[in-house]
C-alpha cells in the first residue's frame, strides 16, 4: 500500500462508523470470502469474460477485493476500480433485460466504499458512501443480479458448491434470465470436471445450457451448448447442427479455440485447423494446448510436444495429462514419468482435493507397473482412497497416464485381482507401514466388491 500521510488518515471513530454502516452492504467484503486465496488463471478465464460483461465486471470487483485484502498499492487498486467503470459502462449498453444495471452499480460502489476505507482517502470515500445505496429486497430483477454477482464471484476462488447456491436462488428469484442458467451450466461442468476431467454431462447440465441458449439465442451461449453435446459422447448430430446453425459468434479467441476443440474430438481436422489459425492471440495456454492437441490427435508426436510443453508452464491442468503422453511417446526412458508425477504434485498442492488424487492415483500405478515399487504404490494408493472411497474415479474403468497395457478395469478391481493378493499371502516379508496399506486397501476393496 502506498505511504499516506498521518495527518490525512481517517480518525479511529469515523473508522468504526464507516464500518458499521457498510455491514449491509452487498460485496466481497460482506460475502464472508477471507478464508480463500484468488487463484491467478487470468489465461484461462478469458473463455467466458470479454463476451460476457457482467462475468468481466466480477472478475475486475474480486480482484480490487484481493488487492485490498492482500495490501497492493493503491495505484494497483485504483486501476481495477476504473477497470470496473469501463466494464459498467459495457452492461449498460448491452441493456440486458434482467440484469440490474442498479445492482450492478451497487455491488461496484459498495466494494469502492470499502478499499478507499482501506487507503484512507475519506474525501473521496464521503462522496461515494453518500452515493451508495442499498438493494430493494423487493425489486426481484436486483436481487437476483446481486445473487448472480455472488456465485460469479465465488467461481472465482474455485469454489463450486458456493457458486452453484448462490446461482440457484438467483434462478429462484428471476427464471427467465439465460446467464444465470450458463453460469449454472458452466459451474455444474466444473464440479464434474474437478472429480474427473473427461467425464460426460449430466441431465440438468444440457438442459441448463440449452435454456441459456434456447431463452435469447444468444451465440456465444450456443457455442457452449455444442461442446456440451459434443462431451455428451452421444449427440454430434446435435453438435453440428448447433454450430452451423449458429450466427453473428463474436470474434473471440476462446470461442474459437472451443469450436476448433469440438471439431479435433470429431477428427474433423480440416475445420479444426482453420479456426486455429483465426486465433489472434498464439501465445495463450489454450491456445498451445488444443494446437499441441490438434497434432497429437494425428500422432504428431514431434510437432505436438512443444506446444504442449508451453501450454502447462501457466498451471493447465488438462494439458499436462496430454504433455505426459506425447513426452513418453518422444522422449521413452529418457522422460522420467515418475519424477513428473511427484512434482506435479507439488505444483498443484494447493488445487482441490478432487484433482491430487487424480495425480496420486497416477503415481501409485506408475510406481507398481513401471518402478515395481509396492511400498510407495501401496502409500499413493492409499492416499487417493482415502479422499473419498465412494468416488465414482475408483470404481470405473482405469485409463493410467503410463503409456503400457494395462487391465481395463477399476482401482478397486485392480488393487484385489492385480496387486494385493501377492501381497497379502506374504506379509511377513513386508515392513510394518506397508503391511498395514495393504491391509486397509483390502478392507476398502472388500467394502466396495459389491457396488462394482
Amino acid at each position: 500500500m502506498a505511504e499516506t500521510n498521518e495527518k490525512m488518515k481517517i480518525s479511529e471513530e469515523s473508522q468504526k462508523h464507516y464500518e458499521r454502516k457498510m455491514e449491509t452492504f452487498e460485496c466481497p467484503f460482506t460475502w464472508g470470502m477471507s478464508e480463500t486465496i484468488c487463484i491467478d488463471t487470468d489465461d484461462i478465464r478469458g473463455d467466458n469474460e470479454e463476451v460476457i460483461p457482467l462475468m468481466k465486471f466480477m472478475r475486475c470487483i474480486v480482484l480490487v477485493y484481493d488487492y485490498t485484502r492482500t495490501n497492493k498499492d493503491s495505484q494497483t487498486i485504483l486501476e481495477k476500480l476504473n477497470d470496473c467503470d469501463d466494464v459498467i459502462i459495457r452492461i449498460h449498453n448491452d441493456g440486458h433485460p434482467h440484469i440490474s444495471i442498479e445492482a450492478v452499480l451497487s455491488v461496484f460502489k459498495a466494494t469502492k466504499c470499502f478499499a478507499l476505507l482501506h487507503l484512507q482517502m475519506e474525501p473521496e470515500l464521503k462522496t461515494i458512501f453518500a452515493e451508495t445505496s442499498s438493494i430493494d429486497s423487493s425489486e426481484k430483477k436486483q436481487t437476483s443480479t446481486v445473487k448472480a454477482c455472488r456465485s460469479i464471484a465465488w467461481s472465482n476462488y474455485s469454489r463450486t458448491t458456493k457458486t452453484i447456491e448462490c446461482i440457484r436462488e438467483a434462478i429462484a428469484d428471476n427464471p427467465d434470465c439465460d446467464l444465470w442458467y450458463f453460469i449454472l451450466a458452466k459451474t455444474l461442468r466444473s464440479k464434474r470436471q474437478e472429480k474427473k476431467i473427461n467425464s460426460q454431462p449430466d441431465a440438468e447440465e444440457i438442459e441448463s445450457f440449452e435454456k441459456s441458449y434456447n431463452t435469447r439465442k444468444n451465440p456465444v451461449f450456443g457455442v457452449f451448448l455444442a461442446r456440451a453435446y459434443n462431451e455428451d459422447g452421444h449427440q454430434n448430430d446435435k453438435t453440428l447442427k448447433m454450430i452451423e446453425s449458429l450466427q453473428d459468434i463474436p470474434r473471440n479467441d476462446s470461442l474459437l479455440l472451443i469450436i476448433a476443440l469440438i471439431y479435433i474430438r470429431m477428427r474433423d481436422f480440416k475445420n479444426a485447423k482453420s479456426c486455429l489459425n483465426k486465433v489472434a492471440n498464439k501465445m495463450s495456454s489454450m491456445y498451445s494446448h488444443y494446437r499441441g492437441l490438434y497434432f497429437l490427435k494425428q500422432k504428431q508426436y514431434q510437432e505436438a510436444h512443444p506446444f504442449l510443453k508451453r501450454a502447462i508452464e501457466t498451471n493447465n491442468f488438462q494439458a499436462e495429462f496430454n504433455y505426459m503422453n506425447c513426452a513418453q511417446v518422444i522422449r521413452k526412458k529418457r522422460f522420467d514419468l515418475t519424477q513428473y508425477l511427484l512434482q506435479m504434485l507439488d505444483k498443484y498442492r494447493n488445487w482441490s482435493k478432487h484433482m491430487l488424487r487424480t495425480i496420486t492415483l497416477h503415481l501409485a500405478y506408475t510406481y507398481f507397473k513401471k518402478d515395481k515399487n509396492i511400498k510407495e504404490s501401496l502409500k499413493y494408493f492409499l492416499e487417493a482412497i482415502e479422499i473419498n472411497p465412494d468416488a465414482m474415479l475408483l470404481k470405473e474403468t482405469y485409463c493410467p497416464v503410463l503409456v503400457c497395457d494395462w487391465p481395463k478395469k477399476s482401482i478397486y478391481n485392480i488393487l484385489s485381482k492385480n496387486i494385493l493378493p501377492d501381497i497379502c499371502e506374504h506379509l511377513d516379508m513386508w515392513d510394518e507401514k506397508t503391511k498395514e496399506r495393504a491391509i486397509a486397501l483390502e478392507k476398502y476393496c472388500n467394502e466396495h466388491q459389491l457396488q462394482l
